[in-house]
Formats: structure tokens, sequence, C-alpha cells
């Protein structure tokens, strides 16, 4: 009452407190690692910088229920910002499974050059017609083959009953591969591996020593026949509302990218490592062997695209150039 009489006698209008902006970010991260540093990071910035205030609630912990959930909220407005990957960024935009094609990306350097230069431009036109903002990609590692017995080339795997992992491009692989595919929620593997319910799973190392498979699991294949690339993305009708300064911030709070990528590849290498000792016995394929699961797994991509349908093959046709301009440039 005070504020407005003063306001009156001095012909100034009452000011009225500006409520500061609330930011849920997503995501379902390990409980240590670079992937949690970056979503603290995260918060610590935008909540220091975003101008008009903003206060970040971090829901990283599985608390919203599956990243299949979470990109519905998203995309909903129910939240702001997320970082998922493949399989769940593909349950608002089921194209993106086409990075998981099998033997799809030769080695780490290809798959940045071509994410970066070829596919951004895709990304930010595909994400913007489902109702999101693209502000990057990030990585899980390679995903191998871990079994409870040696399973070194696709004829070992054949009427093996093996847990696909990562949609439609994990489950045709495996089946390439003459494997009885088992699909199931990464919750229900523990239990199913215990009661040889499965016989073993696709899953990148950070995964697999994070759930401690080590305890039922002690043959790990390194097939390395698919990424993860996982995708940063915002709301795009709150992301529209920012001001051109709270929008770069938000683009940028996470960045460099390729700071994640390169942790998390290197936490993967260092999982693997770390669990020799536990008992964990790790096969290198032979060249003969890296090429019968390669050419099992490349004559799935026409099925593959041809399920996914919409811009996939357009994915896929770019990531094809991409192979070849980096192949040039090399």
């Amino acid at each position: 009452m005070a504020a407005t009489l003063c306001a009156f006698l001095f012909g100034l209008a009452p000011v009225a407190s500006q409520a500061i902006t609330e930011i849920t970010a997503l995501g379902l991260t390990p409980q240590t690692g670079i992937t949690r540093e970056r979503y603290n990071h995260f918060a610590k910035i935008v909540t220091e910088r975003f101008e008009g205030g903003a206060s970040v609630k971090l829901l990283i912990d599985g608390q919203v229920g599956t990243e299949e959930t979470m990109a519905a909220a998203l995309r909903r407005g129910r939240a702001q910002f997320g970082m998922m990957t493949i399989p769940g960024a593909s349950a608002a935009v089921p194209e993106l499974s086409v990075l998981m094609a099998p033997y799809l990306f030769d080695s780490y350097a290809e798959e940045d050059f071509i994410l970066d230069q070829f596919l951004t431009p895709l990304m930010d036109e595909l994400l913007a017609s489902r109702g999101l903002v693209f502000i990057g990609f990030a990585d899980s590692g390679w995903f191998n083959l871990f079994s409870r017995t040696p399973i070194h080339a696709p004829p070992e795997a054949a009427k093996r009953r093996l847990r696909a992992a990562g949609g439609e491009a994990s489950r045709l692989f495996l089946q390439a591969a003459g494997a009885d595919v088992v699909e199931m929620a990464f919750a229900d593997l523990i239990p199913a591996l215990q009661t040889g319910m499965v016989d073993g799973t696709v899953t990148t190392s950070v995964m697999f020593e994070a759930a401690n498979l080590i305890r039922d699991v002690h043959f790990a294949t390194l097939t390395r026949h698919a990424v993860n690339p996982g995708v940063m993305m915002a709301n795009k009708a709150w992301f529209d509302t920012l001001s051109p300064n709270n929008q770069t911030l938000i683009r940028t709070a996470m960045a460099p990218m390729q700071d994640i990528r390169d942790g998390v590849r290197n936490e993967a290498e260092q999982a693997i490592a770390s669990l020799v000792p536990a008992g964990l016995i790790i096969h290198e394929p032979t060249p003969e062997e890296r090429a019968a699961w390669a050419a099992a797994g490349r004559a799935t991509h026409k099925d593959l695209i041809a399920r996914l349908g919409g811009e996939s093959q357009k994915i896929y046709d770019a990531i094809v150039a991409g192979k070849k301009a980096y192949a040039e440039r090399r």
C-alpha cells in the first residue's frame, strides 16, 4: 500500500515483481560422469545468466519415467529442455532410429564429421516440424554384445535368446545374425539374465557397467556395431518466446558438445577395462568375424528405412554423402 501511495504521489506506476522463468530439464543419466556434470553445469550457467532470471529443475534420475515419456513431455511443453538417447528421441521423431543402423559409421571421427557437417541442418528442420528445437548431438559410445557364454561371430548367435536394445535397428541386426530376439525394458533385463530367459544383450559399455551386469554376464564381444548419438533439444513453443540472448544461452550452456562426446567415449573405454579384474572376458573380433557381423548388419539398412518411413531415406542419404566426403577429406 505504501509503495502504491508513493508511486501515486510521484507520478510513477507501481512496479510489479517479474516472475522468473522456470525451466525443467529432463534426462536419464548415470550417477557419476560427464553427462551428469554437464547437466549440473547447464543448471548453474542458466540460473546465473538468464535475462530476467531463471530457476532450473533437473529431473535426470528417471523421475518422469522412460525416455519415451520424457520426449512426450517435452513436445507437450511440460518440460523445456532435455537430452535423450536415440531410442528415446525417436518416440517423437521415429526417423532418428536410422542413426543406429548397424555398421553405418566406421569410426568416431567419421561419425562426428557427418553429424556436424551433414546432419545438423536436417535435424533443425525435422525437429521443428515436431514442435522441438534441435540443440546438438551427444553420444553414448559403441554398442557391443554382452553374453553369458561366448558369441564371437554370427553363427554362434543363431537361436540364442538375445535382448535387442535401440529399437528397430537393434532387432533387425540380431535377427540377421540368426538370434532369437527378445525385446524388453532394461529394468527387466537383470532378472531375465538370472533366470536364463535371455542369454545376453546389446548395450553400451557405460550402461553395462552402470547396471552392474557383470554379476550375470561375463563375456563381451566388441562388435562396435552401432552408435547412439543422443539428441539435445528444447520445446519449440517455449524456445521461440525467449530473447535472442536467452536462446543463445540455452544453446550453448552445455557446450562444447565435442567434450561431452569425447568424455562419454572415454568413460566407455574405462568401463570395459575396469571390469576385467571382476571377471569380464573381452573378445576383439578377428577381421573375418568383423566382416561377418558387418555383412549381417548392413543387409538390414534397406528394410530399416522402409519400416521407419518419413524422412528416414533423406537422413540415410545425407549420411552416405557424408561418408563419401569424409573419405575424400582424408
